[in-house]
């Protein structure tokens, strides 16, 4: 039988304080984790509280319903940061020691009694800050680094090919002027400017546009793609209109077969369907066609123009055409191969 010496009731006691102290650790981090997610609430949270607030400036006196606890002292605070988070320019606001704020909580009974008598609507604190700051019901001083635009810097377009993009497909980046501005610390006393001091003179360079255009191709068989629209594809289709028609050709000039149409045009585009397109794509019903759609029919295959319409290498005597999706033959089955193909 195993008797527990001092030593290890010692070790079992000194586990034991380890687990105790590594358990109030978390809880203590769980602690702050909540306390500091709670006050990251937005400052102008709407309290249940609805308070009676008054405000005195030139002899005039303004009188607010607000949903707020805040005392007078947290109410200026309050202005103070709405003016900051509506205009990041604002480096510091102050408001008038002399003017009086008063602040009384009101039961719901008294602010209905209130209501009947007046037409003032009760407030969320934001929209009180606004209204104060729209009623010169406080002397408000505030000061801001301004800019002010000298000259503007035109910026360089450069073209870039990228080999992992679509063919004919485009992505633009930058493109943004540059300035010379002149920096001024401004004082404004209810928003009347009342000093402009000049700071500095500032260069902001030109972010060049780059145009970066596609080169590259994809595999479309059992897949769809945006970025192409089915009648981008379906108006180059048509630029052929015309041409002949040549049994095996995949040439959109010289002459190509109804497959070899379909092939060709999309090929244009970086969308590499099969030969014979049967699995291009994916399948979609007859009854929600798209332009740019691939229509199969029994030994022959359009492209969807809209409108009922097809645009196809219809044989030798009518070469490639535009007519109804029903000139030949009745429709048996659909792919689409773009999804953005309105």
């Amino acid at each position: 039988m195993h008797h527990i010496n001092h030593f290890e009731t010692a070790n079992i006691e000194n586990r034991k304080h380890r687990v105790f102290l590594a358990a109030m650790i978390t809880v203590l981090a769980m602690t702050m984790v909540m306390v500091f997610s709670f006050s990251t609430v937005s400052a102008f949270a709407d309290s249940g509280t609805i308070s009676k607030v008054v405000t005195k400036n030139d002899g005039k006196t303004y009188t607010y319903y607000v949903k707020t606890s805040r005392s007078a002292s947290e109410v200026k605070d309050g202005i103070a940061d709405y003016l900051q988070d509506k205009d990041d320019s604002i480096e510091s606001v102050s408001i008038d020691d002399q003017n009086e704020i008063t602040v009384t909580p009101v039961t719901e009974q008294k602010r209905a009694a209130d209501e009947s008598e007046s037409n003032d609507e009760t407030l969320s604190f934001k929209s009180f800050c606004k209204k104060v700051v729209k009623d010169n019901a406080l002397n408000i001083k505030t000061v801001s680094s301004d800019e002010e635009v000298v000259s503007t810097i035109p910026y360089d377009t450069v073209n870039k090919t990228s080999s992992t993009m679509r063919k004919t497909t485009k992505k633009v980046t930058g493109g943004v002027k540059g300035k010379v501005v002149k920096n001024y610390k401004v004082t404004r006393e209810n928003g009347k400017v009342t000093d402009k001091t000049y700071v500095s003179t500032t260069t902001k360079d030109p972010v060049d546009k780059v145009v970066t255009t596609g080169t590259g191709s994809v595999n479309a068989v059992g897949r769809t793609f945006s970025g192409t629209t089915g009648k981008e594809i379906v108006d180059y289709a048509k630029r052929f209109v015309g041409n002949p028609y040549v049994y095996g050709g995949t040439s959109l000039t010289n002459g190509c077969d109804c497959s070899g149409f379909i092939y060709s045009v999309y090929r244009h585009f970086g969308l590499n369907v099969p030969r014979i397109p049967y699995s291009a794509g994916k399948s979609v019903s007859l009854s929600n066609l798209h332009p740019g759609d691939i229509i199969i029919y029994s030994g022959h295959f359009a492209m969807y123009a809209g409108n009922g319409q097809v645009v196809h290498a219809i044989n030798y005597q009518y070469g490639i055409r535009v007519t109804s999706m029903y000139f030949a033959k009745v429709p048996r089955a659909a792919r689409r191969v773009v999804t953005d193909a309105e």
